[in-house]
């Protein structure tokens, strides 16, 4: 004689199991180990923008942007609504950087596809901003797309 499970033996099979499968996902609560003082004093990635129809010109020599007169300078080129989003992403950012350190922008690409990555190297008393990682056009471009990486680095 077959006999079906009811509701209270499903979940007194099931129920252990479920609980089971729930063990390791805790979100971790431990901080990020505290970067070296050789990885603190390289510059990296903060923000990549991107804006279509914005124009500006590529340029691998960051721009220091140390405050708001200097961002509104450098992005008076670019059209008002992206030259507005541009200040307050610099806003945001210079206010996040540790002492000692210097945000910095540069125009890294125009063209049909976003690039995903910018590599910054040193040179001389500047820092040289290359897009990385951008994409073949896979249609037909209408409108150049403009990315500014902003680049936090040492003062």
């Amino acid at each position: 004689m077959r006999r079906l499970l009811g509701p209270t033996a499903t979940l007194l099979l099931v129920g252990p199991l479920v609980l089971l499968g729930g063990c390791g996902d805790e979100p971790t609560t431990e901080e990020s180990p505290a970067p070296s003082a050789s990885a603190a004093a390289e510059p990296r990635l903060v923000r990549l923008l991107h804006g279509s129809g914005v124009g500006g010109r590529t340029d691998p020599v960051a721009v220091a942007l140390p405050d708001e007169q200097a961002v509104q300078q450098w992005a008076s080129g670019l059209d008002d609504g992206f030259a507005t989003e541009l200040a307050e992403a610099a806003r945001r950012a210079r206010a996040d950087l540790a002492p000692g350190r210097l945000l910095h922008g540069a125009v890294v690409h125009l063209g049909c596809e976003v690039p995903t990555g910018v590599t910054v190297t040193e040179e001389g008393d500047g820092l040289r901003v290359v897009a990385d990682g951008v994409p073949k056009p896979t249609s037909e471009c209408l409108v150049a797309v403009t990315t500014v990486a902003l680049v936090d680095a040492p003062a």
